[in-house]
């Protein structure tokens, strides 16, 4: 019986060992001093992940990862010299993900997250641990994509808007509007998706990928009305202007069958110290718009 313990131990330790340098060889920052923390550490790790990691070596990999140019975000050199400095003082301790995939008609190993790590090591010349993933179509590259870099750092608005644009025509057409308009990106979301004011749910159904777009004719004319009138606008903080902004284009589309902007805009002219005196107090603003 003793015999048979102490060989179930041995055969425990090695494999404990063999844990141990997969941590140290990947640079985790892992303690793992004891058989039974590696043990612990490795079944976490396995658990949280769901897919093996991977060590491509430096020669092989500068040249067989590709970046998702346009869906994913830019390289920043900042973040990448952040990176190199983290994996000099605690090595490396994430693995970049990785899909073989064929996207606008090549195919290759394109990262999904950890293009910065990935820069960093290769500038230092060092293997690249990865974890490889399936992708089953572009909606689900992006839908993949956004969740991956979100978990990370978080995503704006604005990187949704463009990753979805790459698979997604309403997609596009709010990025055009968007970059073509001095109105918050948000307002012109609201309303080309036909929403009767702003909505902190349009956040959501952009990044889900459910964006659209409801009676365009109609929302640039609604539009074209906002920059108007926000261009007639005294000089305001910020905070003072968003909330005017967002009651005036609330009362633009619930009035809009009745609007009449000529006069609003001479309403406006006449009574703007009103809108300073405001200063953000909603009863008051209410009373502007309710006086039009």
């Amino acid at each position: 019986m003793k015999t048979a313990t102490t060989r179930a131990s041995r055969v425990k330790t090695k494999s404990s060992n063999s844990e141990a340098k997969f941590f140290k060889d990947l640079s985790l920052k892992k303690d793992v001093t004891t058989s039974k923390d590696a043990s612990t550490a490795t079944t976490l790790l396995k658990n949280k992940l769901q897919f093996k990691v991977k060590v491509m070596a430096y020669a092989l990999a500068k040249t067989k990862f590709k970046f998702l140019n346009g869906i994913n975000r830019l390289v920043d050199s900042q973040h990448v010299n952040r990176m190199i400095s983290s994996i000099h003082a605690m090595g490396v301790v994430r693995p970049i993900i990785v899909t073989k995939y064929t996207y606008k008609g090549v195919t290759g190993y394109y990262i999904l997250d950890g293009q910065n790590l990935f820069t960093g090591l290769i500038k230092l010349k060092m293997d690249v641990p990865y974890i490889e993933i399936s992708i089953n179509n572009d909606r689900h590259l992006v839908e993949t994509i956004a969740l991956l870099n979100n978990s990370s750092r978080a995503w704006t608005l604005w990187d949704y808007v463009n990753s979805w644009s790459h698979v997604k025509e309403d997609y596009i057409k709010l990025l055009q509007y968007s970059e073509t308009s001095t109105i918050e990106l948000r307002m012109v979301a609201c309303v080309l998706n036909g929403m009767k004011g702003y909505s902190s749910t349009i956040n959501r159904i952009i990044k889900l990928g459910k964006f659209t777009v409801d009676a365009e004719t109609r929302a640039v004319k609604a539009m074209n009305y906002m920059t108007d009138v926000f261009a007639e606008l005294p000089p305001l903080d910020r905070g003072i202007g968003l909330t005017f902004k967002y009651a005036y284009m609330a009362y633009l589309l619930n009035n809009f069958s009745s609007y009449n902007h000529n006069r609003f805009r001479s309403y406006l002219k006449k009574n703007k110290k009103l809108i300073s005196a405001a200063n953000s107090d909603k009863t008051k603003i209410d009373l502007f718009f309710k006086n039009a």
